[in-house]
């Protein structure tokens, strides 16, 4: 469902950044193909499907910003999160999470000082 959600949204409006997918059509279903697919590979791979989902979601920021970002991508991140915590066991679900959460204050920096935004609004 999240994908037919975040292809509709891609594919029908006239203008998919109000939508929160920006750049090429090719470039956000791309996108949206490696946010959103890892969780079909969650339970084998936690902490591959969580890597993968959070550079494609870094890559749908960085192509709608300062707009924001596509709400499928943060929802398969939070359950792809979530199966790293239930799937991996404690010692390696905590860092998964930790070294996660550090790329995320990282990324929002980042698009901080590098974009110009006026104020932390990505957090």
């Amino acid at each position: 469902m999240l994908l037919l959600a975040s292809l509709i949204e891609i594919w029908l409006p006239v203008d998919p950044t109000a939508r929160g997918w920006g750049g090429p059509r090719w470039a956000s279903t791309l996108i949206a193909l490696a946010s959103i697919l890892p969780l079909l590979v969650m339970r084998q791979y936690p902490m591959g499907a969580v890597a993968v989902s959070f550079v494609a979601a870094c890559g749908n920021l960085a192509l709608t910003a300062p707009e924001q970002a596509s709400f499928e991508s943060f929802v398969a991140l939070v359950v792809l999160v979530y199966g790293a915590g239930a799937f991996l066991e404690t010692a390696r679900a905590i860092w998964t999470i930790v070294v996660l959460e550090v790329a995320v204050v990282a990324v929002g920096l980042l698009l901080a000082l590098l974009d110009g935004y006026d104020s932390l609004e990505f957090f």
